[in-house]
């Protein structure tokens, strides 16, 4: 299944698999908080590692979110929430806005506090094993600031769908 996210008006658009927005939400936490990054990893780097055998490639993008709620009980989960909630507050809202982000409508004000949170995440800690993946991550980020930026500014949503 396809995640397709854009803002009415803007030229930059985001698409991928679901299992590279599971890579790509991996890589915006490590970037934040490498602990979150590394618990993100564990609890879902199954949905991104062999692919082709992996049970994400027949979830829509809804039933990855419904997953994500619940290994959030599990311990891992846990250990995300507790990031979630109590580092670098008060930009830990947009990190937890960008966690829960589903096949919805974002509108513009939380946009701008995803975005803030995304002007805290240092691009510099995203996985550099693979080149090729590590330059699509730092290019898919940027075009998230765009598409969020563009929302605040235009007072327009963000479309995830």
């Amino acid at each position: 299944m396809v995640l397709d996210v854009y803002v009415e008006g803007c030229e930059e658009r985001f698409s991928c698999a679901n299992s590279g927005f599971a890579k790509f939400k991996c890589e915006i936490f490590r970037g934040w908080n490498e602990d979150l990054g590394k618990l993100y990893e564990e609890n879902f780097r199954y949905l991104w590692q062999d692919f082709d055998t992996s049970i994400a490639k027949n979830f829509d993008f809804n039933d990855l979110i419904k997953l994500h709620y619940e290994r959030e009980k599990g311990v891992l989960g846990q250990k995300i929430k507790k990031i979630l909630d109590e580092f670098d507050k008060p930009y830990n809202e947009g990190m937890k806005l960008f966690y829960g982000l589903g096949d919805n409508v974002v509108s513009p004000k939380e946009c701008k506090i995803i975005l803030d949170s995304f002007e805290r995440v240092n691009a510099e800690k995203f996985d550099k094993s693979d080149q090729d993946m590590n330059e699509w991550l730092v290019e898919s980020y940027n075009t998230w600031k765009i598409m969020l930026k563009y929302a605040v500014d235009n007072n327009v949503n963000l479309i995830c769908g």
